[in-house]
């Protein structure tokens, strides 16, 4: 994010030169109805050009709808094309971190079955389970747990 550019624009600014569609996310400029987010891809956040910079959709979208810019703007979904307002939350790097991306279960070693993710850099293990059944639903307890402690860190 690049708060320098971003501080020097208003949610006005935002309003006067786009045009957002809440249904799909995307976000035109009003003078010719031009797609401004292209991208379609989940893993890439789609850009724009504001005062000569590149600046990611999802903040320009966050601060025209709310007018004020958070820590960090998340993709609910992880979708990073995803720019809808529903997608879009209010965030900081640590919760950011605790995204359900990278969540999973696998089968060790010794024949059990464990459930991990990734945070910062590091593993983080939830547990050991006998069945693939058992330690798919602690997977899954676990990821709606991260999706409401992160979404409700306020």
């Amino acid at each position: 994010m690049n708060k320098k550019i971003l501080g020097h624009i208003t949610q006005d600014m935002i309003k006067k030169k786009y045009k957002y569609y809440p249904r799909t996310g995307d976000l035109t400029l009003r003078k010719n109805d031009k797609l401004v987010n292209k991208t379609r891809s989940p893993k890439v956040y789609s850009k724009c050009r504001i005062n000569g910079s590149h600046v990611q959709v999802h903040q320009i979208v966050f601060l025209g709808a709310y007018g004020y810019l958070p820590e960090m703007v998340d993709h609910i979904n992880g979708d990073r094309s995803d720019n809808r307002l529903e997608n879009l939350r209010d965030s900081n790097k640590h919760h950011n971190q605790w995204n359900v991306e990278g969540l999973g279960y696998h089968l060790t070693q010794y024949g059990t079955w464990r459930v991990q993710k990734k945070i910062m850099g590091k593993n983080e293990s939830f547990g050991t389970f006998k069945t693939e059944a058992e330690a798919k639903a602690k997977a899954e307890e676990i990821q709606l747990s991260l999706i409401n402690k992160t979404f409700n860190h306020k």
